[in-house]
């Protein structure tokens, strides 16, 4: 066989690996659709059967709710946005949507059941008010001055608890709109950053930043964070 023959030959050869992989993922990214699409069909089918008993089944809702928002999984069953998921398949307003999220993402399980949804609710709405790096979990047992009269954060009434948001607010810069998914991504640096302090890390900084069109969390640890990883990150 000539030099030639044989560069043609691979070529070939080289031609028909190419497709074959081209194939390959192509066969896999459909996969990944078809699964996105049934899990958010899922997730959409236990919304629907909950929503008449969203005092019970609110966590469960709040939780699907935010899978389909961080996924994205609105896009595998056709629609551009979240919102638009919420008005084409009426599920709920985007409101309730926004506040059963903020729930799940700022409470454990039992601690937003032992609140009840709108509590929990106000408790994280007035966390995020408050220019302290707290929680809506820590505030239920903080004592808060509402109005001048001082009670623990779960002992509040909702209308307080939206008072001391108010009161918050007008304190610092005033209210700003912020989207479901910032409110989500600022409360998960807050608890990040009282988890990093309660190992140890008592200057632990972490915030929220949008990059690439999606929310991150930074952290600044400081040097002395080394000692505490030694033995996790493997040897150089």
């Amino acid at each position: 066989m000539t030099s030639a023959a044989a560069r043609s030959k691979d070529k070939v050869k080289s031609g028909g690996a190419g497709k074959g992989l081209a194939t390959r993922l192509a066969r896999e990214a459909e996969k990944r659709r078809a699964a996105d699409k049934a899990r958010a069909e899922e997730l959409i089918r236990l919304i629907e059967r909950r929503k008449d008993t969203i005092v019970e089944s609110f966590y469960d809702i709040g939780e699907a709710l935010r899978e389909i928002l961080r996924n994205k999984y609105y896009v595998a069953v056709g629609y551009a946005s979240f919102d638009e998921l919420l008005d084409k398949r009426g599920l709920m307003s985007r409101a309730q949507a926004a506040k059963l999220i903020e729930v799940v993402s700022s409470f454990s399980r039992s601690e937003a059941l032992a609140l009840g949804s709108e509590k929990a609710y106000g408790l994280a709405r007035l966390a995020d008010a408050t220019p302290e790096q707290d929680t809506g979990s820590q505030l239920a047992e903080q004592v808060i001055d509402v109005g001048g009269r001082k009670t623990k954060g779960k002992d509040a009434s909702t209308r307080e608890l939206a008072q001391a948001a108010r009161e918050a607010r007008a304190r610092s810069r005033g209210p700003v709109k912020v989207s479901a998914e910032e409110r989500a991504a600022k409360s998960a640096a807050k608890r990040a950053q009282a988890a990093l302090r309660r190992g140890g890390l008592k200057k632990a900084l972490v915030e929220a930043l949008r990059a690439s069109g999606a929310w991150a969390l930074r952290a600044e640890l400081g040097v002395n964070a080394a000692e505490l990883f030694e033995g996790v990150w493997p040897k150089a």
